[in-house]
């Protein structure tokens, strides 16, 4: 069974993720990478803002794909930025 590997980017600091998971495939990587992403959104809902991003390797290193998760809130009467919620960076 294939391992992948989820590094974790939050406020500029990234955490390399040293021991991986295996999984059956990389759509199950990918949903897993979803997941994990918006459960720490959910357990960081005090803040005002929470951005992350999950990038999941394989067992050779080569980067696969991305998840970003971003949650913003605001006064009502302020515009969304440029480009719709934003990207998280």
């Amino acid at each position: 069974m294939p391992r992948f590997y989820f590094d974790l980017r939050r406020d500029g600091v990234t955490e390399t993720d040293h021991d991986g998971l295996e999984l059956p495939s990389v759509h199950v990587a990918r949903a897993e990478a979803a997941r994990a992403a918006a459960e720490m959104v959910k357990e960081s809902l005090a803040a005002d803002a929470v951005g992350l991003n999950i990038a999941v390797r394989d067992d050779r290193g080569a980067a696969l794909f991305e998840v970003a998760a971003l949650l913003r809130i605001g006064p009502a009467d302020r515009p969304p930025p440029p480009g719709g919620a934003g990207e998280v960076k």
